[in-house]
């Protein structure tokens, strides 16, 4: 396969490959530092170029830690595995020698249309190597995902015209814990034409499953890291259909102010718990992004606290919208 070159003819592309053309979040093509982060291949896999050390170094051990031969006789290991893309180990190219790359299933390929969520996972976005001037930076940028436990950037597939929507980055960092559930996972649901609660109660049930896992998990600590959440934007997730059905109308999701209790929160969680196990190939989830995992004795609660805020964000999505 000929050299491609990429639309603002910068730089020449390694043989087979072409600019990845469905990122939504994290770096992107560097036109000053003749830096591409991510390609895709002719046999539909991705290529996530290498950071310098460390953080390129720690996201590559870690890779080979999780899908070493050993890790089959670790539990934890081997069931964190079923979470993330495919590692096929790395390449590079004789084109650009001093540039090595991990080499990775890219998870959209069985989708048609795919609305993709990038959201990065936890309150605290900084690791405990950052220095001060670091910290500072992060909790000024991030200052309403901190509150929120997560922050997002996504596309959604839009039925009546076609098309995909890319929201601006900067706006959807500006949403604070009020307004992100319309304007932020509520968008990336198609809350403006048709909320897809059938994809939202698929991903919910990918995101317990993990959340489970991270309950049992004294390994790692996940700073920075992200979830890839993917969903097909033409067709719906008949897996689960009957059991959003059960769902009532929004109007019917209001707290009953005598007794303090939700019927429609009641609702859902019994839907969840008998639902659960059963997976619809038309919803992804994965976690990616691990230049700043660590290892760790404890518990990793900056991870499980903006997990059970975005798995609460997704359940009112079903109960109140």
């Amino acid at each position: 396969m000929a050299t491609t070159q990429s639309d603002n003819n910068f730089r020449q592309l390694p043989p087979g490959t072409k600019l990845l053309d469905h990122q939504v979040a994290g770096h992107l093509v560097n036109q000053k530092n003749n830096v591409i982060p991510f390609l895709q291949t002719k046999d539909k896999t991705l290529l996530k170029l290498i950071q310098l050390p460390p953080r390129g170094r720690r996201e590559l051990n870690f890779y080979q830690t999780v899908f070493d031969e050993k890790a089959e006789s670790d539990p934890i290991l081997r069931r964190l595995k079923d979470f993330l893309p495919y590692f096929y180990g790395t390449c590079k190219f004789d084109i650009f020698p001093d540039e090595l790359y991990l080499h990775l299933e890219d998870m959209t390929v069985e989708f048609e249309k795919a609305s993709i969520a990038d959201i990065k996972i936890g309150s605290q976005t900084y690791d405990p190597e950052a220095s001060a001037e670091k910290i500072q930076y992060e909790k000024i940028k991030n200052q309403f995902s901190t509150e929120v436990g997560f922050k997002m950037g996504f596309r959604v597939y839009r039925p009546s015209t076609d098309t995909f929507h890319f929201p601006c980055r900067k706006k959807l960092l500006q949403l604070d814990q009020f307004r992100i559930l319309e304007e932020g996972i509520g968008e990336y649901f198609n809350l403006s034409e048709s909320l897809r609660k059938d994809a939202v109660f698929a991903i919910l049930l990918e995101l317990i499953d993990i959340k489970n896992w991270f309950e049992n998990q004294r390994k790692f600590a996940f700073y920075s890291s992200s979830l890839l959440c993917i969903y097909e934007g033409l067709w719906p997730c008949k897996q689960h259909l009957a059991a959003v059905s059960q769902l009532p109308p929004s109007n019917h999701s209001i707290v009953n102010k005598n007794n303090g209790d939700c019927r429609a929160m009641t609702n859902i969680e019994d839907l969840l718990q008998s639902s659960y196990g059963k997976r619809d190939s038309c919803v992804k989830v994965k976690m990616i992004d691990f230049s700043h995992v660590y290892a760790t004795c404890e518990r990793d609660n900056n991870y499980l606290i903006g997990l059970d805020s975005l798995i609460n964000y997704l359940k009112r999505l079903l109960t109140e919208l």
